[in-house]
């Protein structure tokens, strides 16, 4: 509008919903990704004595002993962290980070709770501070949890500038 409230033919659009946050989010799903691919790697690549927690490091990755299954996570968190690249620019790569984010945490919990499984039968849950967590687990689940949020955030954002558009 002009001064005297007409509208004028050079007039800019406003920017679409969330076009100015989507700029920074995608960072906050790349940190997300870095901290849950890095959680989860940690523990492998300590020394441990004692304990077969921390995924039992290589053990659990001998393809030849039989646990090469627990490779997959590193596969989905790594596929989320390499999407999460594009989700500031790209529909695709916001499911594809999310639905990755999604299934690695789920994988990843599943090695978690197998590592559980081979420390033997605990008498009360205080037994659990005595547990090596490190850093790992806590990098683990606070990745994931930016992950999913900021991946599903980057999702709803561009289908919101495309039914705007619409």
């Amino acid at each position: 509008m002009s001064h005297d409230g007409s509208s004028t033919s050079d007039s800019v659009a406003a920017p679409g919903p969330g076009a100015a946050a989507g700029g920074d989010a995608h960072l906050a799903v790349i940190l997300g990704a870095a901290l849950a691919l890095a959680g989860y790697l940690l523990p492998w690549f300590r020394k441990q004595d004692g304990y077969l927690w921390s995924y039992s490091g290589w053990q659990y990755a001998d393809l030849s002993g039989g646990g090469g299954w627990t490779l997959g996570a590193i596969a989905l968190l790594g596929a989320a962290f390499l999407a999460a690249f594009w989700t500031g620019r790209s529909k695709t790569a916001a499911v594809a980070c999310l639905v990755c984010g999604v299934a690695g945490g789920f994988w990843a919990s599943a090695v978690v709770a197998a590592s559980f499984g081979t420390l033997g039968e605990r008498s009360s849950l205080n037994d659990l501070t005595e547990l090596p967590f490190g850093p790992g687990l806590p990098a683990l689940a606070l990745g994931l949890g930016l992950l999913v949020a900021m991946a599903g955030y980057q999702l709803v954002r561009h289908l919101i500038n495309e039914s705007a558009a619409r």
